[in-house]
């Protein structure tokens, strides 16, 4: 049967009126596939699985460009689904490394697929369009996450992608070059060098790590609070850690006046931090405690039902080289003479010494600073501001331990102290 032609233009429009509800909803969907195919066929499949595998990896972007690192490559912050693992439940910011994409040249409509689905601003379209019409199309794409330190929340520098961004950022501002107009500027970027002093034998403590993370915590408050490190702010400055107990941070648009200025503002908040204070008054509380435990000793065979204990005390000078056979032997058999043992440990020059080398001991920690000058290459940077760091972690260990007799060193076995229950 043949259609009349008020039949064939009512079934052409309802196949317009089809699309023209269809593809909106293909966009909504991301079934770009099926629309892309009806304007252009070059690169589909490509462009559907890269555009899924972005949507369902990225999170959701909440700033601007966090930092750049050449033209086609750069860092933001991410959102993520809030941890349960968390308390508050709050989101953990994320950074991932982005790299611009050529989506090729793309149609008006194409374009506009992609800015329902990715979101105004998510591309970047050139703006002349070719000779047949169709527009350069680029688009960001995260490519990898970087590992944040749980602890202190900066970026993690002990493994590969830390690394390569620690070197970027650096190489990135000693190559800027500077005009001639400002090539006698006093404002460039610099390095503080930050190394907690004492996390090892804090780590030693009955605490144990416990205590070691605590003391990081803590201190890298005081650290912040002295520092912007908030990515949504102008020339923020920007942390890394480069091992356990050292950490970096590029100081944006400063001076050497003002790099030393932070470095002492940081060393300051440290030594008055009370609860880092309190912090190092652990060993000594715990020493008193074990003290307190020994005088409620009242012979030898109670002693030996705790072998920790009696190992510990048997290892001692007093023991080992100032008592005598004889001495010994009344120890073990009488009570009266153990407990004039005891009495004499706790009043002998090895506790003295312990109870010294434990009141010498105090949160601090020692920062070094350079500026970062053109030309220079990240193992002259990294190196300079990490030997001004070591020179006065040692200027500094001498004030602290001045009081200590010559030739005697805070080793970790100071806090190691047997357990003692009753």
């Amino acid at each position: 049967m043949k259609m009349t032609g008020a039949k064939t233009k009512s079934i052409i429009l309802m196949i317009l009126s089809y699309f023209i509800v269809s593809v909106p909803a293909l966009a909504k969907n991301l079934n770009c596939l099926q629309y892309f195919s009806d304007f252009t066929n070059h690169d589909i499949p490509l462009l559907e699985k890269t555009l899924l595998a972005d949507l369902e990896t990225r999170g959701r972007s909440h700033a601007d460009t966090y930092l750049s690192l050449n033209e086609k490559t750069r860092l933001k912050y991410y959102d993520v689904i809030p941890l349960k693992l968390m308390e508050d439940e709050s989101v953990q910011e994320q950074l991932k490394i982005e790299q611009l994409y050529d989506f090729g040249f793309r149609t008006l409509q194409e374009i506009e697929v992609l800015n329902n689905n990715l979101g105004p601003g998510s591309i970047e379209v050139a703006q002349r369009p070719n000779e047949k019409g169709l527009y350069q199309v680029h688009r960001w794409i995260p490519l990898d996450k970087v590992p944040l330190d749980s602890k202190t929340g900066v970026i993690d520098a002990n493994n590969k992608v830390g690394i390569f961004l620690l070197k970027q950022v650096l190489n990135h501002s000693a190559q800027q070059k500077t005009s001639q107009k400002n090539s006698r500027r006093t404002n460039m970027d610099g390095l503080l060098f930050v190394d907690w002093n004492h996390l090892k034998l804090i780590n030693s403590t009955r605490r144990l790590h416990l205590a070691g993370d605590e003391y990081l915590i803590t201190g890298m408050g005081d650290v912040k609070g002295n520092l912007n490190l908030n990515p949504m702010e102008k020339n923020h400055d920007i942390g890394f850690k480069v091992g356990g107990d050292e950490f970096v941070f590029f100081i944006r648009n400063t001076t050497l006046l003002h790099l030393k200025s932070l470095s002492e503002r940081i060393t300051e908040s440290f030594a008055g931090n009370d609860q880092l204070k309190e912090l190092f008054q652990d060993p000594l509380r715990h020493f008193t405690d074990f003290s307190q435990r020994l005088l409620r000793l009242k012979s030898y065979q109670e002693l030996s039902r705790h072998p920790e204990v009696l190992e510990f005390l048997l290892k001692t000078k007093l023991w080992t080289h100032q008592l005598t056979r004889n001495g010994r032997r009344q120890a073990i058999e009488k009570p009266e003479y153990f407990r004039e043992f005891i009495l004499k440990y706790l009043n002998s020059d090895e506790v003295k010494l312990r109870l010294l080398q434990y009141s010498v001991l105090k949160p601090g920690v020692s920062v070094g600073y350079k500026l970062i000058r053109p030309g220079q290459t990240f193992e002259e940077i990294y190196t300079a501001a990490d030997k001004d760091m070591t020179r006065r972690k040692n200027i500094q260990r001498e004030i602290d331990f001045e009081e200590l007799p010559e030739n005697v060193t805070i080793k970790p076995s100071l806090f190691t102290l047997p357990d003692f229950s009753f």
